[in-house]
Parts: structure tokens; sequence; C-alpha cells
């Protein structure tokens, strides 16, 4: 549903629906990876864009795209050819239509890995009894002999390729879509998180203002109770460049500009469609305390940070200040944002207001609601991908202060993404 056909009825209908999910379901759901075929088939739904082309290539981009490891053997597949296959399907389901009339079946092994293989013709087939056409039918193949042709070594060579593939890719995302730091810590929450929406009708705002706080309970982002002071603002306006810069004249020290005017101009008149101002502040290393000192003299009663702590100050191993995230102002253009639909926006909303996102930066080929508005309507994705979470919680679960922060987060996003 789009801003353009709003509707509430339905809005109330998506509310409940996405209030009655526990919190656990839906960690799971995004990050655990699935102890069976059958709960792939009800459970893990994956959208795909993969071309006509060598059934190789196919499948490296199939494991790509899904973060899922795929083994086989180069010769098994040689000479052969993969149909076009775009939308969301269940991996079973996608499995199974990328290699429709190719002769090939697959398996699942207990670990989540799928091995494609050549389909042994069931033993009825052999007696003269018609084989089971089913599509089924290709799952029933049993494991390769140890010794056989299909044997173990060139299923793990090829799962470890595709790790590699993808921690080439976890790499490339983090370093495309993260603030440069320069002897510091990339920036985090570390005042609890209390968004505020303006500018939508009643219950549309309910829904947008829902997403933050869920996704930063699971992202282990800290929230603020029910009631708190707005520090993370989501606007929503049709004139956002006017909006702005009288809400600047009104209060100039809205803006933080302990780094100079320049960034402020810039945001001032941004392009893009939702523009976004991180008040940024330096923090304490080491053990952190903060007590929230609200600054009155600002005209804005942003709360701002003072810490205090007992940790060690200063070493080879941390840096010498981090960075905070004290409030995020987000403007939306109300007419440019009308072929989202609601769960697309907030969810976009969210991953750039828990994390200091560049903008302005390709984040590559990883499935990513970053993208949204580069990517054609029809392969835009509904919400936060299973490498948007990876990435959040990646962040939230290292230690900020520490100088290996950055490798820290590729070794975690690699483990969320590939569980």
């Amino acid at each position: 549903m789009s801003f353009a056909e709003y509707d509430r009825r339905q809005i109330q209908r998506r509310l409940i629906q996405r209030c009655l999910i526990p919190a656990s379901a839906f960690i799971c759901a995004a990050l655990c990876g699935a102890p069976s075929p059958a709960a792939q088939d009800s459970k893990d739904q994956v959208f795909v864009d993969i071309p006509a082309q060598r059934l190789s290539t196919a499948l490296t981009e199939f494991g790509r795209e899904t973060a899922t490891e795929i083994a086989f053997e180069p010769a098994t597949v040689r000479q052969k050819q993969s149909a076009a296959l775009k939308g969301e399907f269940d991996r079973t389901k996608a499995i199974s239509l990328l290699l429709a009339g190719t002769g090939l079946a697959y398996r699942w092994t207990p670990e989540g890995t799928i091995v494609v293989e050549t389909a042994i013709a069931p033993a009825s087939a052999a007696q003269g009894t018609p084989a089971d056409s089913s599509p089924a039918a290709g799952r029933r193949t049993p494991p390769p002999s140890k010794g056989s042709a299909s044997g173990l070594d060139p299923i793990t060579v090829e799962a470890q390729r595709q790790r590699e593939a993808v921690k080439h890719e976890v790499t490339r995302f983090i370093a495309s879509v993260t603030e440069p730091a320069h002897d510091e810590s990339l920036a985090t929450w570390q005042l609890p998180v209390c968004p505020l929406v303006a500018g939508l009708p009643h219950d549309m705002g309910e829904f947008v203002l829902r997403r933050p706080p869920q996704t930063a309970l699971n992202a282990h982002a800290p929230l603020a109770p029910e009631k708190c002071h707005p520090n993370f603002y989501v606007i929503v306006t049709p004139a956002p460049g006017e909006l702005l810069r009288k809400w600047r004249a009104r209060y100039p020290r809205t803006f933080n500009e302990d780094r100079g005017v320049g960034g402020i101009k810039r945001f001032l008149d941004s392009p893009l469609p939702i523009r976004i101002w991180y008040n940024v502040d330096d923090g304490c290393p080491g053990t952190l305390t903060y007590d929230i000192a609200v600054n009155s003299g600002g005209g804005h009663g942003f709360p701002f940070p003072t810490c205090s702590h007992t940790g060690k100050l200063g070493s080879r191993l941390t840096w010498a200040n981090v960075r905070v995230l004290s409030s995020v102002i987000l403007v939306a253009d109300s007419e440019r944002i009308k072929s989202l639909d609601m769960g697309q926006f907030a969810d976009y909303v969210t991953m750039v207001g828990l994390a200091q996102i560049r903008l302005d930066k390709d984040p590559g080929p990883a499935p990513t609601i970053l993208r949204v508005f580069g990517d054609a309507e029809e392969s835009r994705l509904q919400g936060l991908s299973r490498w948007d979470i990876a990435f959040l919680k990646a962040l939230y679960t290292t230690y900020p202060d520490n100088v290996v922060q950055i490798s820290q987060m590729e070794t975690r996003m690699l483990e969320y993404i590939t569980q």
C-alpha cells in the first residue's frame, strides 16, 4: 500500500498483525538459520532477481542474494542454463524453480546447506513403475557416499567459496554505508532512543512509530520507555527545505556545528527525498555511564550526554573518545515518498535512524532497504533485509571504543547472515 493509497481500515489491520508478532519470533525469522527444509518452506521468504544465464552463475547469485550456502560440483552444472527467476518465494520453491528443466535435483543437509547434484531415479522407475514426477521427487536424492565423484571435498570447497564471497560483500557493505572514522568510533546511540513522528495522519504515524523501538530492541540498541523526551524526529512535509530553514533560523543550535557549517548547508539543500541530520557528540571510552543533561539554552530541549566512568582512558586498543548520537532529525518530502508503502518507509527510517548512514553512497549489490529509492518499484525490498538487521545487531553488539570495531562488525555480521 502506497502513501497515495492510504486506507484507514487496512492500516489498522496491519497494525494489529504487527503487534501480535512476538519479538522472539521476529528475531528468529530474520537471523536464525533454518533447522530443516520444512521450516524454510513455511517461514523463510526471500526475494531473488536472477536473469536467465549459466546455471553455475545463477546458483552463485542465488547463494549470495539469499545468504544461503549452496554446494555443487562444477562438472554437474556445466553446459546447463537456468531460467530467469524474480520475485519473493520460500527457499525451497526458489531453488526448485531455478533448477527446473536442468535434470538436476537438490537436497538439504542438516546444517542448512543446499546440495545440487544429478537426479537419481527412484527404484520403482528401474522396475518399470512410473517415477514420481512431483516437485518433491528431487528432494529424496540420497547423499553421496564416501569416495564417490560427488564426495564431501568439492562440497566443502564450494561452501567455503560461497562464504568468502559473502564475506567480501559484507566488508564492502559496511565500508559503503558507514561514516568514515578518524581516530574515533562509529556513532551509536548510547542514550535511549525516543522517536517522534509528525506530519502524518494519526494511524499512519502510529504505524511508523512502532518500527524503530521494535528494531532497536532486536539489535540491542538502548530504548527509552514509552514516556520519554524525543530525540529521534521523523517529519513528513511537502516543503522540507522551507521548514528546515525556518527551524534553523529560530533555533540555530538545533544542528551541531562542532565540525563546521558545511554539512548543515548540504543538509538544508539536499536533493534526496529523505534527508537526515545526525547530532553527534563526544562520549567516553571504557565503561560507559551516562547522565542525561537537557541543554535548555539550545532552544530545542534535546538531551546531550555528560559521562563518567572508571575505565582506563586511551590505549593502543581503544579510541580516545567514542562518538554518540544525541539526536537525529529526519525530514521526508511527502510528494517524493508516495511510491513507497508504509512498511518500506518505516523500515528505511529505522535503518538510517539507528546508525549514522552515508545516504549518498552506493551500498553495493547487498540486499538492503537503503536502495529503496534507487531500485525499480517492482524490485524494491518490502522491509529490512537480513543484511540490514545483521548490520544493526553487529553495530550494537561490538564495543564502540575498540579500535578494531569495524573488523569485529564484519565478523559478527557474517555470522548473523550465514546462520
